[in-house]
């Protein structure tokens, strides 16, 4: 790959040679132009270089020259030639043409001259990186005898579709900072003479600068906001039970190529990663038999307004699938008996809701959109079809785990105590398929999953520390604040059917336990440890969880087989986007990729370094880390935007998440993320922190690093720091701010700032607050839900504030922005609200996250480099708000 030169031309009463550094080659900028008052200066700009695919006969469509239905150049222009949104060329890329051709992307000086055919058309492409260092409004013109239509990261700019050497046109380009592919869709009509000269100009439009903006032909990137949008992701895997073959089911995000997004699964062999077969027609819930042989699945009814879904059955080596129930109202979760011969499937069935428009609540919990429905469950005869019911009744149930022998299920129904603090229990039963009986097995708190044992009649549980008592709590106790422990550091147990017995296996094993799979006897566990998420494998004779190599800093998902012989997960770590592995001890010495979600990123990504760094607090060491610009230079003062969730889980380490930290440090910041007290994965005492706290001691440790960040980093700009979070880290931010006057801008997203009334009227504010403030109620403690809460120290807030939230918000009420929001603005300080129709507590919807990610970018260039060009292109400026 090589990188073009680029002309940069401003009138400066004399001629000035520029050489400028860019991705490691040079750029020479030349200043030149026609002499004008240098009160008015003009400045242009155009690449001295193209990548061109072409110029190639475009042969005309057979009956072309009819005078009805006819086809001319101009319709040869608008024909698509090829998928267009995800082009980005190199040097030397080739591609197959029409014809059995085979071009190739080549280097061209400027202007470019395509040659004219005599007899028929000619067709080619001309591209061009044009990075902003800035946000940039500018005015792109176009010289050329072609046919010409142009198009900026893949949407169409216009064009024209006459030809004419002797007159320019164009179209105007709003830049946001980044890199993008300019690319010149050209059609030359057949006709004798001399070559088509093609020239681009840019020139500054209403005052802007051009100085920061380069053209090249190298097409290496930083991430962008794109690419952590619009990538195809993992969204699950399913290991057939004898090892030989993997359904990884996708997702598409970015509503690329259908509005609602596109899902779809790959069924891969496993001994060679190879693609068998793939499911595109809306199938879900994927479940493999027991040998392997066959899948069942959900997909939608035919017809119009939605039908219900029905069940299927299909062969792994082909012919046709067998619809086994038909369209059923709530029907999900298929799971196959033991035997292969039947499934257990659930349907749910939603309560109706009151004809005269009202709604008389029965319960906290009431306010959940599906409190009131109730999930039975049913078996299926694979072979015949036939039917039965297996629960009623007015319990919510839930299916936990089957039996190793297929006899038993074991279910769970959740409670809710209002009077009984932590508020919430998880009743387990077991329900024998024989004759349907039911035995009720204990309430659990803080429950979490469970699954049968394999061998010795028991359940594995996964529970709070405090779940059966002080058994779950480390050896030498947990501080008197919080004795009860952190009810989301989940712990590993084990439930004997026989007696009820029930022992910790894992109170001094410092990782919290997510999830576990079993692999024949091998019980598969993902833990959280730190800000990382990794694999063990659980040794009964020992008690001791053995770490197993993953390859990955964040794993996701892991599954195993019933011969304990093949693992499968998937994950992602800082500098890798997501990645499916498999591994054979018998075969494989380390784990082997099957899949990766972009792998035409990885020789395209420029990525700075990410470094490890940590601080002592009063309480013991503080872990985080630093990313850098990916040109990062020491000599040179950067602007720091620091991180944080401070809630009860760390920020752990995955490649784009939905503050991609990457794209951030592209843009020339420097990110720090501290892990303040309170994280799980870091022991029982540390997470223990987080327990009626409420942020002073996480506050107090953010501020403390952010200012030994700067104290020991020179090449830090101590004027130039942002903070930002989300739910509690968007209190955090508030709460932060109400504390010190060390940020230039803060960003909030869904931010609590007043304690009471998120307790009272968020969804799950009652629940959480069972741990966040446990045991302490408005009425008894409100030194914690006024002192900590942000509403109530808005006067002592200098710093400018962007509140960010959904409009639909059921976690964190709206109320909590808007309040924040309108005691700032009667105090006269510097706030902007914006929140999203219909969204709810996370941004979910593309074009809307993607609006998100630019009005945060946009915020923090005005504030840390004042740069407030992109924030008014985006909303206006005073009271004249766009959009």
């Amino acid at each position: 790959m090589t990188s073009s030169k680029s002309r940069l031309r401003s009138w400066a009463g004399f001629g000035l040679i520029l050489v400028l550094a860019f991705g490691g080659s040079e750029v020479e900028a030349k200043k030149k132009g026609p002499r004008k008052a240098p009160e008015t200066p003009s400045e242009t700009l155009e690449p001295s270089t193209w990548l061109v695919l072409g110029p190639v006969e475009g042969p005309m469509p057979a009956f072309h020259s009819q005078e009805v239905g006819g086809f001319s150049a101009q319709d040869l222009l608008a024909e698509e030639w090829l998928d267009l949104e995800e082009l980005w060329p190199r040097e030397g890329d080739r591609l197959r043409w029409t014809g059995g051709q085979d071009l190739r992307w080549s280097s061209q000086p400027a202007p470019l001259a395509l040659g004219k055919a005599e007899n028929l058309p000619t067709v080619a492409l001309a591209a061009v990186y044009l990075e902003a260092r800035r946000f940039v409004r500018a005015r792109l013109s176009v010289t050329t005898g072609a046919l010409v239509e142009i198009f900026l990261d893949g949407a169409s700019r216009g064009g024209r579709k006459t030809p004419s050497a002797d007159e320019s046109f164009g179209t105007d380009l709003d830049l946001a900072p980044g890199k993008h592919l300019l690319l010149l869709k050209e059609v030359v009509p057949a006709a004798e003479g001399s070559a088509a000269a093609l020239q681009a100009t840019l020139e500054a439009r209403e005052g802007d600068d051009l100085g920061s903006l380069t053209f090249s032909t190298e097409a290496s990137h930083g991430l962008r906001l794109v690419d952590a949008l619009d990538s195809r992701v993992v969204s699950g895997l399913d290991l057939s039970p004898d090892g030989t073959h993997l359904a990884l089911h996708l997702r598409r995000p970015a509503a690329q190529p259908a509005p609602a997004g596109e899902t779809w699964t790959q069924i891969l062999r496993v001994s060679d990663g190879r693609v068998i077969r793939t499911l595109r027609g809306g199938e879900t819930s994927f479940a493999w038999s027991p040998d392997g042989r066959r899948f069942a699945y959900l997909k939608a009814g035919t017809g119009k307004d939605q039908p219900p879904p029905d069940l299927w059955v299909a062969e792994l080596e082909g012919g046709e699938a067998r619809r086994i129930v038909s369209g059923i109202p709530g029907l999900a979760a298929p799971r196959w008996l033991p035997d292969g011969a039947s499934l257990i499937y659930q349907v749910t069935e939603k309560a109706e809701a009151d004809s005269r428009g009202v709604k008389r609540y029965r319960g906290l919990n009431d306010r959940w959109p599906a409190f009131r429905h109730r999930g039975h469950l049913y078996q299926v005869e694979v072979s015949s079809g036939v039917r039965r019911r297996l629960t009623s009744g007015s319990e919510d149930l839930t299916l936990q785990d089957l039996s190793p022998d297929g006899r038993r299920l074991l279910l769970s129904i959740n409670r809710y105590k209002p009077t009984q603090w932590p508020y919430s229990w998880d009743q387990l039963l077991e329900l024998t398929l024989e004759d349907l009986s039911v035995r009720e097995l204990g309430e659990i708190p803080w429950f979490r999953g469970g699954v049968y044992s394999r061998g010795e009649e028991g359940l594995l549980v996964l529970a709070g520390p405090s779940s059966f008592g002080p058994q779950g709590l480390p050896a030498g106790g947990l501080p008197e604040a919080a004795p009860q422990g952190n009810g989301y550091d989940t712990q590993l147990y084990w439930m004997s059917l026989a007696d009820g017995a029930v022992e910790s296996m894992s109170r001094d094993f410092d990782p919290a336990i997510e999830d576990l799979s079993w692999s024949g006897d091998q019980l598969l566990i993902r833990a959280q440890v730190e800000d990382r998420f990794g694999i063990f494998r659980w040794v009964p004779e020992s008690r001791t969880f053995v770490p197993l190599d993953s390859d990955l800093e964040r794993v996701d998902v892991i599954d195993g087989d019933e011969r304990g012989r093949v693992m499968a997960y998937y994950g992602s770590s800082l500098t890798r986007s997501e990645t499916v592995f498999v591994r054979s001890p018998a075969t494989d010495a380390r784990p082997r990729v099957v899949f990766e979600s972009t792998p035409e990123l990885k020789d395209l990504l420029r990525l700075g370094r990410v470094e490890d760094w940590s601080f002592e607090a009063a309480g013991g060491e503080i872990s985080g880390r630093m990313h850098y610009p990916p040109d990062f230079d020491p000599e040179k003062k950067y602007p720091l935007i620091v991180y944080y969730y401070g809630g009860t889980v760390p920020t752990t380490r995955k490649f784009a998440n939905r503050f991609p930290f990457h794209v951030w440090t592209d843009l020339g910041y420097v990110v720090y993320v501290p892990q303040p007290s309170g994280a799980t994965g870091y022991g029982q005492e540390f997470s223990a922190r987080h327990v009626n706290n409420w942020g002073k001691t996480v506050g107090e440790e953010i501020l403390q690093g952010t200012q030994e960040v700067l104290a020991t980093h020179p090449f830090l700009d101590r004027h130039r720091v942002g903070c930002i979070g989300a739910s509690y880290g968007g209190f955090m931010t508030m709460y932060l701010l109400t504390r010190s006057e060390i940020f230039a801008g803060a960003v909030a997203h869904a931010g609590i700032s007043s304690l009471s009334s998120y307790w009272g009227q968020g969804n799950w504010g009652y629940l959480y607050s069972a741990q966040a403030s446990a045991r302490s109620f408005p009425w008894n403690n409100p030194e914690l839900y006024v002192g900590q809460s942000p509403l109530f120290a808005a006067d002592k807030i200098t710093t400018p504030l962007l509140l960010l939230q959904g409009s639909a918000d059921t976690n964190v009420p709206l109320g909590e922005s808007q309040q924040m929001y309108t005691a700032l603005e009667m105090l006269g300080k510097e706030v902007e609200l914006i929140t999203f129709d219909g969204e709810d507590h996370r941004i979910v919807s593309r074009d809307k996250r993607l609006l998100w990610s630019e009005t945060i970018l946009a915020w923090f260039a005005w504030k840390l480099k004042g740069e407030p060009e992109w924030w008014r292109f985006l909303y206006g400026s005073g009271d004249e708000p766009m959009g």
